[in-house]
């Protein structure tokens, strides 16, 4: 039986619905799922899930539920993989989060532009921190896709993209046979007034006077060029210091054919790009500031300053995995139960990382999962800097 689609959207008035949804037991089903151009080849995606759902099932086994509950979450995340695993419902987006509770009604697909860590989940509520941190800390950004003659603009968001509007040739030149002779005589392009070249030029001006009044009419982040490398390379050339400083970087896109979705998926794989060459610098800082006790490297120093809300930017290795505790009464995350002395009965966690990272995102740090090996073997399981220094 197919699944039906639900409606894919990640407005303001479906984040509130969500967060007003709970459950007596933890039965409700969080998926979140990389689709990049990586995950998306051969549908590696699909193998990713399967993957966490056969941890999850070590999960579940653990958790107190009746055996009616159980079998619940277990139809919930079959609903899930039946969806996924139709091409058609699967969005034009960097990522997806699902959630389903099928006694609450629940089911509901999201599009993200970025997702930290493959991962499904089970809880009284659903896991809304990512969703929320994708929407808050992405910002909006500018997206031109150039040829030699047209231009079109898009307004990128986490939630959607738009396209603004488009700019279409200054001037044309005459026909194979018959010159337009408003500015040249029309015979012998190099030797005469070099017409192709000035029109393109006056193209890439006008281009750049067009990203000059949008980023003054809205405050974007960033702005990202599409098309031919050859007209990509020469805008760049136009735009003045304080633009190209902003500037995401280039890719290859086709301005007649690319649709606004593609568009903001090729923004978000540049936005993504370039916090993988930041992961580095992420690490030198943390590297240098543990001698001054402005960062930590460690899973269990880590997680004791995320208890005191000291992290500010969390490093995690992709792949990290591990089980843990929560202390019942403080609410802490520990590696072992004796960590969990005075402070509550130890609770098992099996996905110690996950947890780490929903309650960083929920404290307002930044989360960082380091996907280059090389940078990964220097965080010591966790690693963060922190807003402040213990007394």
């Amino acid at each position: 039986m197919r699944s039906k689609a639900p409606p894919l959207t990640a407005d303001d008035e479906l984040i509130q619905r969500l967060s007003r949804i709970e459950a007596p037991t933890p039965t409700i089903v969080s998926c979140y799922l990389k689709l990049d151009v990586a995950a998306r080849r051969k549908r590696a995606y699909m193998v990713e899930l399967l993957n966490r759902v056969r941890d999850l099932e070590n999960v579940v086994g653990v958790l107190d539920l009746t055996r009616a509950e159980r079998d619940q979450v277990a139809a919930d995340v079959e609903r899930i993989v039946r969806w996924l695993a139709e091409p058609k419902n699967v969005p034009d987006a960097a990522g997806v989060a699902v959630f389903a509770s099928k006694p609450l009604r629940l089911f509901q697909a999201v599009p993200l532009p970025r997702v930290h860590r493959n991962r499904i989940a089970v809880d009284t509520r659903p896991l809304l921190q990512e969703l929320l941190d994708a929407r808050e800390t992405l910002g909006h950004y500018l997206g031109v896709v150039i040829d030699r003659s047209r231009a079109r603009f898009f307004h990128v968001a986490p939630a959607r993209t738009q396209e603004l509007n488009a700019l279409v040739p200054l001037s044309r030149r005459g026909g194979k046979f018959h010159s337009d002779r408003a500015d040249a005589p029309g015979t012998g392009e190099f030797r005469y007034h070099q017409r192709i070249k000035e029109e393109k030029n006056r193209h890439y001006a006008a281009v750049t006077r067009e990203i000059g009044r949008l980023l003054l009419a809205r405050p974007y982040r960033g702005v990202a060029i599409f098309g031919p490398a050859m007209h990509t390379g020469a805008l760049l050339a136009f735009l003045p210091p304080r633009v190209a400083r902003v500037c995401l970087g280039t890719g290859a896109l086709n301005p007649t054919a690319v649709t606004p979705a593609q568009v903001g998926r090729a923004v978000w794989e540049l936005e993504w790009a370039t916090e993988r060459r930041e992961e580095a610098g992420l690490l030198d800082r943390i590297e240098e500031a543990v001698p001054v006790g402005l960062a930590v490297n460690g899973a269990r120093e880590t997680l004791h300053a995320l208890s005191r809300g000291q992290v500010r930017e969390l490093a995690v290795p992709d792949g990290m995995a591990g089980a843990g505790f929560r202390c019942r009464d403080t609410a802490r995350l520990v590696l072992a139960k004796a960590d969990c002395r005075g402070a509550g009965e130890p609770i098992p966690v099996p996905h110690l990382v996950d947890h780490a990272i929903e309650d960083a995102l929920r404290q307002g740090a930044h989360v960082v999962v380091i996907d280059d090996p090389a940078v990964a073997s220097r965080v010591d399981g966790l690693a963060a800097t922190l807003r402040f220094r213990d007394r």
